[in-house]
């Protein structure tokens, strides 16, 4: 399923914001600022990886960056720096992000 970007529906990721993001960012501010620094992902992707920093980054930049350019099977075995680079880069990231467990 390296092709996440043909199911993205936006409806999706805006519930998501509503409901996920909306209540989980002011936890995780300090993360966001940090991860603006170094992310190439749009301001909306950078607001819902710093949503779910605890779960998927351990509240650690460092693991970002390691998942920066970790090559991962659900994105075709590409990093997702690598698939930030795509056309459709951007709505890859965020359907992973809404499949992410």
């Amino acid at each position: 399923m390296s092709e996440l970007w043909l199911f993205f529906r936006q409806d999706y990721w805006e519930k998501f914001q509503k409901d996920v993001v909306e209540n989980e960012l002011p936890k995780h501010l300090d993360f966001l600022n940090e991860l603006e620094k170094v992310s190439p992902f749009d301001e909306d992707i950078n607001r819902a990886l710093a949503s779910l920093s605890s779960y998927m980054f351990k509240g650690e930049i460092t693991n970002f960056k390691k998942w920066l350019v970790k090559g991962i099977p659900a994105l075709g075995g590409k990093s997702p720096q690598e698939v930030s680079q795509d056309i459709n880069g951007m709505d890859w990231i965020r359907e992973f992000i809404l499949r992410t467990p």
